[in-house]
């Protein structure tokens, strides 16, 4: 049976989900990009200071398509969902960041992969959705890839790891709340919103750091901007056109993305733990998302 029987039973519901699968890995290769050029920032800017004008950048760039639709239609009824998911959000980049400039883009990618395994572990922990022997059998061997990425020890760099780890756990939250969004909310005001509110959230955390930028810093914190507003665009489209559990195998093509921008910017590789922990966390999530979407597809059908 297939990840996505029901997804191939119409041609309408066919392009709905081709064009999801691309914006799902065109999403991957901006987030990506966006994480090389914050990392070429972080040589002369703190990590905080790069979140807080990433989204003034971003906001600056957002308003003519807002005033061309209309400042009305930026109006929501969810207003406490879009601050939950601004302020998880802000958190989740805040660490992000910080993890980029500290530590290997590769393997920092490779951690985030952990994000589908948490968004699993959540929904049987908080969503009391049903759990069987497999599903905690791949979530165990999912964190046990991250453990052959990470060879713990008590070192610096292993601790920045586990802060990968954290983060990702905030995506996953991140994640849900988007989905759910996306129900009643169009992209342009989920992205607008998610701005507005971490352009606010953001600024105690640059308060000590505060600048203004060289020609060169802002030249590259506009790539962060463009970027990043490009994956969240496409991100959330993605998400609106069908289940983030079919998205999940195309959401794996940052690795590819990653490998790539970090040999040609920072003469970066993958080490063999690297790959094999992430073969490891990218199998664990695949085998769950099938079994859930087999499970949904039965539920549905009888």
């Amino acid at each position: 049976m297939n990840l996505m029987p029901s997804m191939l039973r119409s041609p309408s519901l066919n392009r709905a989900f081709m064009l999801a699968a691309c914006c799902m890995v065109g999403s991957s290769a901006m987030f990506s990009l966006m994480n090389s050029f914050m990392r070429l920032a972080s040589d002369t800017m703190h990590s905080s200071l790069i979140v807080s004008w990433r989204n003034l950048f971003a906001l600056v760039l957002l308003l003519p398509f807002v005033m061309r639709a209309g400042i009305a239609t930026m109006r929501t009824d969810r207003p406490f969902a879009h601050g939950w998911r601004a302020l998880i959000g802000m958190l989740g980049m805040q660490l992000w960041t910080y993890c980029i400039v500290t530590m290997d883009l590769t393997v920092a990618t490779a951690l985030s992969f952990t994000a589908p395994l948490f968004t699993s572990l959540f929904a049987v922990v908080f969503l009391k959705e049903e759990s069987s022997a497999l599903r905690w059998l791949c979530l165990l061997a999912g964190f046990g890839g991250t453990l052959i990425i990470l060879n713990p020890d008590l070192s610096a760099a292993n601790m920045h790891g586990f802060v990968v780890l954290f983060t990702t756990s905030l995506w996953a939250v991140a994640g849900m709340v988007v989905k759910s969004l996306t129900r009643t909310e169009p992209a342009l005001r989920i992205v607008f919103l998610m701005t507005v509110l971490m352009s606010v959230f953001s600024l105690p955390f640059a308060h000590h750091v505060w600048r203004l930028l060289t020609l060169h810093e802002a030249a590259l914190i506009f790539c962060v901007a463009v970027t990043s507003l490009v994956a969240h665009v496409l991100m959330v489209k993605a998400y609106s056109l069908t289940s983030i559990v079919s998205l999940m195998p195309f959401d794996f093509s940052r690795l590819i993305f990653t490998s790539i921008f970090a040999y040609l910017f920072f003469a970066e590789t993958l080490g063999s733990s690297t790959v094999m922990g992430s073969l490891i966390i990218i199998a664990s999530a695949f085998i769950i998302a099938r079994r859930d979407a087999l499970h949904r597809t039965q539920k549905h059908t009888g």
